[in-house]
């Protein structure tokens, strides 16, 4: 995931390799000079259109993360703030930045609670009252 900005960079560095490639190649080198990280190795010689189109994004990303993107248009998800604060159990990012709710989360609550509930969750102790499932053909279950 990309901080604000890391996204920053990344965007102006794509924006730039529109026009002026060499001025985009320069913002990069300079962020990672700044920033003391290692060189991204260069774009693979086959790589397709979107890939060249991208090229910088996907640069950028690499020099931030460490990880090249396969997926070009994949690195506009990877920016935090798109996501909410890390779920207290699991860690991994709620789906907006409004959430105050993990979905996941009866999966690492105690059995038979609800976070912040403190009550039990209720649960019905009276005898179903539907039918038996029948078989798709119509016929009685054996």
């Amino acid at each position: 995931m990309l901080d604000d900005d890391e996204w920053a960079v990344v965007h102006q560095a794509n924006a730039l390799s529109r026009t002026n490639p060499a001025r985009a190649d320069a913002l990069l080198d300079a962020e990672r000079i700044r920033r003391g990280l290692p060189p991204v190795p260069p774009l693979l010689d086959g790589a397709d259109l979107l890939d060249r189109a991208f090229q910088h994004a996907v640069k950028g990303y690499a020099l931030f993360t460490g990880r090249v993107e396969d997926v070009p248009s994949a690195i506009w998800h990877h920016v935090a703030s798109l996501y909410g604060a890390p779920c207290e159990h699991r860690g991994k990012p709620l789906r907006t930045p409004r959430a105050r709710w993990c979905p996941a989360r009866e999966l690492h609550e105690p059995a038979g609670r609800l976070a912040g509930s403190g009550s039990p969750r209720s649960r019905s102790t009276s005898p179903s009252i539907r039918s038996p499932p029948r078989s798709r053909c119509g016929s009685a279950a054996r």
